[in-house]
């Protein structure tokens, strides 16, 4: 089956006959090969030609393009009318990179065919293959990408776009996605988009719980987010928030029969959860390019708001002679090129080296970070997580109980300042409060 959507390609055209203004969004990525209906291909010439000309895309001026430049015209006006029938009417922008898909894998399907039968001709030359295979990838790269340069007056009109943004919001709100501390909030003003945030602790501090509690404070914003979780499965991971939710203790939802008013409490109080705008992907060893598809179609057809994942420890790091720290580095610099290509923050989380425990002081430090110093380099924002209880320590030297209580380091702030921040954890619930 050849990959095409002649359906999406038609509603396309029909939104450009209607709204014409949107062309110069997505003309960067418009050409007439992008359709592989024959109709729609000549369509898309006309468009071109009067974008060209510096003419208004419209049904009559397109019905008069086509008309006089096709001896035989096979599009009537009526024909374009039907179009518009059934016409997008926004989010051009998506629809072309849905349709650029199609118009990739029909390009690498014909050049794989071509290329598998030269392969089988005694005569062909393997030189030259490689070079024609190169030169194909070439050109079909060059179809769909998109490379503007900015000037400083692009800037300044979207950073006034940004500060009439700020100005537009009400006490207490946010610009980025509701961290679920109130410190924390005022640190960072939430998440934010673009961002590659860095959650790292030893084992059994809680990252999975407190990734868990940013989780829900962003779905009780009603956004969407995606969780990439290669540790644990979606039932334990699900069982985890519910617990935070209801405050019933983890083992009622994973071992123990939960008596009636337990039973009726989680059903009364995760109703919102269980109707949000959650995504887990629990499938182990995947790689970083699953994460990249996953994240690009969820972010088109669901419109994501944050990805974290968990952790990058489990990421699979493929086949090669590269070193750990080399492997890792790729990862986490393709994740932050992710954050900046989708637009929102991206929580990652990492283990700590194990130097950390020969210490007298427990606290972690950026150089604790395992595998490479490449996930600070890379990373908008480090945090780690420090429960002293854990360790038996119960008063923090000064007369106060550590008891119950966890410290939020945030060791790098690209954007703003470093602060320790005192939180509470309910060890029973997992929670972070």
């Amino acid at each position: 089956m050849i990959p095409a959507n002649t359906k999406l390609e038609g509603q396309f055209l029909g939104g450009l006959l209607i709204n014409s203004s949107e062309f110069k969004y997505i003309q960067e990525l418009f050409h007439e090969e992008l359709f592989y209906d024959e109709k729609n291909q000549l369509i898309a010439k006309a468009i071109l030609s009067l974008n060209n000309a510096s003419k208004t895309i419209d049904l009559i001026n397109v019905s008069n393009e086509l008309e006089s430049t096709l001896r035989i015209n096979p599009i009537s006006f009526y024909d374009l009318s039907l179009l518009t029938n059934d016409a997008i009417l926004n989010r051009f922008d998506e629809k072309i990179l849905i349709l650029s898909e199609f118009y990739i894998k029909r390009k690498m399907m014909f050049k794989l065919n071509e290329l598998l039968e030269k392969t089988q001709e005694s005569t062909s030359d393997v030189f030259e293959l490689l070079a024609d295979n190169e030169k194909n990838t070439n050109a079909i790269f060059n179809k769909i990408s998109i490379s503007k340069t900015f000037t400083a007056l692009d800037c300044a009109i979207e950073m006034d776009q940004h500060l009439d943004k700020i100005d537009k919001l009400m006490d207490g709100e946010l610009i980025g996605c509701d961290t679920g501390f109130i410190e924390l909030n005022k640190l960072t003003s939430g998440w934010q988009n673009s961002d590659l945030i860095i959650l790292a602790a030893r084992p059994g501090m809680g990252k999975t719980s407190l990734m868990l509690k940013f989780v829900n404070s962003v779905l009780n914003q009603n956004k969407s987010v995606l969780v990439f979780s290669l540790e644990m499965s979606k039932l334990q991971l699900y069982a985890r928030m519910c617990s935070q939710i209801t405050s019933i203790p983890l083992y009622k939802f994973l071992k123990e029969k939960m008596n009636p008013y337990e039973r009726e409490l989680y059903k009364n109080e995760t109703f919102k959860l269980s109707n949000s705008q959650l995504f887990i992907e629990d499938k182990s060893g995947i790689s970083i390019n699953f994460i990249k598809v996953k994240a690009r179609k969820l972010k088109r057809d669901k419109d994501i708001s944050m990805i974290v994942i968990d952790y990058i420890g489990l990421i699979d790091k493929g086949n090669n002679n590269k070193s750990t720290n080399d492997q890792v580095a790729e990862i986490s610099g393709a994740l932050k090129g992710l954050a900046k290509e989708l637009n929102i923050p991206i929580i990652l989380l990492s283990q700590l080296s194990r130097e950390v425990e020969k210490l007298n002081d427990k606290r972690p430090m950026l150089s604790h970070l395992r595998d490479s110093g490449a996930i600070e380099q890379d990373a908008d924002m480090v945090m780690f997580i420090y429960r002293p209880e854990y360790y038996g320590i119960m008063d923090d030297g000064a007369g106060n109980s550590t008891i119950g209580k966890a410290e939020l380091i945030v060791a790098k702030h690209r954007n703003g300042a470093l602060s320790d921040i005192i939180v509470n954890f309910n060890g029973n619930c997992t929670n972070f409060y």
